[in-house]
């Protein structure tokens, strides 16, 4: 079975995009079995330079993972 990378581009004002990113915290329970059909990401959390400040971007279950807000771009 071929398995997928749950992922957000990043496109700043003028339609460019700055990059991708992967979603690190794939869910694992038994209700909610993710894994299954995704791949966890191996890129981090990177942070986006854009004309409106930096940002960066967490992916569905990432959100529960504390190091995403406290050490963006590890």
């Amino acid at each position: 079975m071929v398995k997928h990378m749950f992922s957000s581009p990043v496109i700043n004002s003028d339609g460019n995009i700055l990059g991708s990113t992967r979603m690190v915290h794939v869910a694992d329970y038994e209700c909610f079995y993710k894994k299954s059909y995704y791949t966890e990401g191996n890129h981090g959390a990177p942070i986006y330079d854009t004309n409106v400040g930096k940002i960066g971007v967490a992916i569905c279950y990432d959100r529960h993972y504390p190091k995403f807000y406290a050490k963006p771009g590890y």
